[in-house]
């Protein structure tokens, strides 16, 4: 299993379609999170393990976080989340880049590292 997260974007052609979709998407979240998504005829099954939150909206723009203990569920879920968003009157973008640690960049200086950089600035 590999961790994934996101920190996306949902863009609407004007601040009047944007707050209608944030309603409505912030339902939509909503009953997601508590398995309690309607069934839809094109989707077996939308009810499932989401964890999308901070939803909010600044303008014409939502902005939210989503992460799984595994990708292919974070995959899964934006798929969801696109497919809410995309019908919606003004939707013009969603942007969901979904980050794995092992695409991540960390680094801690640790004694041996303090070591080597007291010796550089030595000299």
């Amino acid at each position: 299993m590999q961790p994934a997260y996101t920190h996306g974007y949902i863009h609407f052609k004007d601040e009047l379609t944007a707050a209608r979709g944030f309603a409505t998407l912030h339902n939509w979240v909503q009953n997601a999170m508590n398995k309690a998504l309607p069934p839809q005829k094109d989707i077996p099954d939308l009810n499932g393990d989401y964890n999308i939150r901070g939803l909010t909206r600044d303008g014409s723009s939502l902005e939210f976080y989503a992460d799984s203990g595994r990708i292919s569920n974070l995959e899964w879920q934006m798929e969801n989340f696109l497919d809410a968003a995309k019908r919606l009157e003004g939707c013009m973008n969603f942007e969901a880049s979904i980050m794995t640690e092992s695409s991540s960049v960390y680094w801690d200086i640790s004694d041996d590292d303090m070591d080597d950089i007291n010796e550089r600035t030595r000299n």
